[in-house]
């Protein structure tokens, strides 16, 4: 989730906190020392988090009748799949290939720890 995306929810979530609760912090959070492949699978767990998110802001928003609001969710969420689509799919490419395929990415040889 970008942090544009994020401050665009979160001024949504506050003028209508009446209605709808705010967003907690999620619980997928990056660690240090996280090998590339741990660090994207904590990406598709903060983009699945998102996902659902903005699904059910989407949803209150048509309830609500707010056509201009659910129309932004809508799009955030376009862009979230769009994210969660390429960690995955890179996090299975370097899976099945490993090292080999980090370095097609950065040119770089990863040193294991």
């Amino acid at each position: 989730m970008t942090s544009s995306s994020r401050g665009r929810t979160e001024v949504f979530f506050d003028k209508r906190s009446d209605k709808v609760a705010i967003p907690q912090k999620p619980d997928a959070l990056p660690k240090k020392g996280q090998e590339i492949g741990e660090m994207l699978a904590t990406d598709v767990d903060l983009e699945n988090e998102a996902i659902t998110m903005y699904n059910e802001a989407s949803v209150i928003c048509s309830a609500e009748k707010d056509q201009k609001s659910k129309d932004l969710f809508e799009e955030l969420l376009g862009e979230e799949e769009a994210h969660l689509h390429f960690f995955e799919r890179i996090k299975n490419h370097i899976d099945k290939m490993g090292a080999a395929y980090i370095v097609t990415l950065t040119g770089k040889r990863q040193e294991s720890a």
